[in-house]
C-alpha cells in the first residue's frame, strides 16, 4: 500500500551513522545521499530522511509507530548476534 515515508530530522549527516546501523539488519543501505537528503531501501528508496526546520519530536503520546518487517530467520540471527 505505501510506496516510501518520508521522516524530518536536524541533521542529515548526524541521522546517518544512526540508520545506517539500525537499518542494515533489514537489509537497507543508503541508496540515495544529496545534501540535506537520505533515501533507504533494498531494490528502491522506501524510507527518506530529510532535513527539515521543525522536525516531529519524539512523543510515545502521538500514535506515531513505524515497524520495519525483517523476516523471522533473520531477526532471530541478529537478535543472537550472529550474520545478518
Amino acid at each position: 500500500m505505501l510506496d516510501h515515508v518520508s521522516i524530518g530530522v536536524r541533521d542529515a549527516n548526524a541521522a546517518k551513522h544512526f540508520y545506517d546501523a539500525a537499518l542494515k539488519p533489514l537489509g537497507y543501505t543508503c541508496l540515495s545521499q544529496a545534501p540535506g537528503s537520505l533515501g533507504y531501501g533494498g531494490e528502491t528508496v522506501a524510507l527518506w530522511v530529510n532535513e527539515a526546520p521543525r522536525p516531529v519530536t519524539a512523543d510515545a503520546k502521538s500514535g506515531l509507530h513505524f515497524c520495519f518487517a525483517a523476516n523471522a530467520c533473520k531477526r532471530r540471527r541478529v537478535s543472537q548476534g550472529g550474520a545478518q
